[in-house]
This record gives C-alpha cells, sequence and structure tokens, in this order.
C-alpha cells in the first residue's frame, strides 16, 4: 500500500515497529467550502459550511492512500483512498507531533 501526503506539512505515522516519517508530495489538496449563516441570535454567528469539490484530485487507486484534510474526507465520502491523521499525540505545548492512526 503506496501513501500518499496530500497536506503541506510532514506527518509522523506511528507504526508497529516505530514512527514513519510521510513528507508533503507538493500536490496539497484542498476542498471548496460555502458557508451559509443559519443564525446571530445569540450574539455569535451559528453557520453551516457546505463542502463542494476537491481541487486537483487524482483518479483513485486501490493501492493508493492519499492523506488529506478531514474536510477533505467528509467532501468525498465515497471515495475509500482519502483518509486523515487520526489518534493525534501533541508535546506538552499542545502541538501536533504524530499520529496513531489514519481514519476515512
Amino acid at each position: 500500500m503506496y501513501l500518499i501526503n496530500c497536506t503541506p506539512h510532514a506527518i509522523d505515522l506511528i507504526v508497529d515497529d516505530g514512527v514513519k516519517r510521510i513528507d508533503p508530495c507538493g500536490l496539497v489538496l484542498r476542498v471548496e467550502t460555502e458557508t451559509h449563516e443559519l443564525t446571530r441570535e445569540y450574539g455569535f454567528r451559528l453557520v453551516e459550511i457546505v463542502y463542494g469539490e476537491i481541487q486537483g484530485l487524482p483518479d483513485e487507486d486501490e493501492n493508493t492512500l492519499l492523506i488529506v484534510s478531514k474536510a477533505c474526507v467528509e467532501a468525498a465520502p465515497w471515495r475509500k483512498d482519502l483518509v486523515y491523521p487520526a489518534e493525534l499525540v501533541r508535546d506538552e505545548d499542545g502541538r501536533v507531533i504524530a499520529c496513531c492512526a489514519l481514519s476515512r
């Protein structure tokens, strides 16, 4: 199975025998969004985000997983090749330093 990192950041994935660093491939996939305001009655805006197309999304390949943002995964739930970092590991300052899994 090939893992391709389509985010702008290196990803450290904790695997059975240590940590696998997955560097960005240079293609950053982003999803178009529209924001619809639902209400303002409580002194703040309550909105709904509607996902559009994922810009630059290549054809699906059954031997490859594309690591993308959670928003991209949510925008294309029919795509089984899109995954995002899950079970995040944070340092003492709260910064993400690794993930323990990838999720659909």
